[in-house]
């Protein structure tokens, strides 16, 4: 079977998309998740939107590999990451993996409270800081969501997810929970389960 990157997967998703099954979310999330099994991790990470930089509001995936796997009860080998504040060393941002597919979706509906404009363009970026954050830690994953990663252990070039993709990037099924040195992987429901326990 082929594997597709991004752009390709939102390709083949406007072909079989009728105009008027646009509109609905439970439609588009289902035909995420059957193109689900065209993607891999090396696949997803192919394309034309390679960064060696992020910037704050912008949506990355990237492979990570954190310090302290020995002591983690988990972690997300290829995070999706919405970053709203960074140093030198470190930044911080919503990592949707974490959260179940539906809850990500309200996240991210809601979350356009705070884009720069409303036409997902390549000008489109949420304005998040810790201020705003704490602000919509009512909506319902935020906390479960916030992680800090640190630009050492970033295992891979940042692909930038255009504004247009980022329902669609959420909704695709490419999380990679690990545990342990030995990578072993960990099983998602699970990982929500336990991320739910805090919603």
């Amino acid at each position: 079977m082929p594997r597709y990157n991004l752009d390709q997967l939102e390709q083949r998703l406007q072909k079989f998309n009728p105009s008027d099954a646009r509109k609905s979310r439970e439609w588009f999330a289902e035909q995420a998740r059957k193109l689900g099994n065209m993607v891999s991790e090396k696949s997803v990470m192919t394309g034309s939107r390679q960064r060696s930089a992020i910037y704050p509001g912008r949506m990355y995936l990237y492979q990570y590999y954190p310090i302290g796997v020995k002591t983690l009860p988990y972690y997300d080998a290829l995070p999706l990451v919405i970053p709203f504040s960074a140093d030198e060393k470190t930044f911080t941002g919503l990592n949707f993996h974490y959260l179940p597919y539906k809850v990500r979706y309200v996240l991210l509906k809601n979350l356009l409270d705070f884009a720069t404009n409303k036409k997902l363009d390549d000008k489109t970026k949420l304005r998040l800081s810790w201020q705003y954050i704490a602000g919509v830690s009512r909506y319902r994953g935020v906390n479960s969501a916030i992680h800090k990663y640190r630009y050492d252990r970033v295992m891979s070039h940042f692909m930038e997810v255009p504004a247009n993709q980022w329902f669609m990037a959420l909704l695709l099924p490419v999380e990679r929970f690990k545990s342990g040195e030995g990578m072993q992987y960990m099983d998602k429901n699970y990982v929500w389960q336990q991320s739910m326990q805090y919603l």
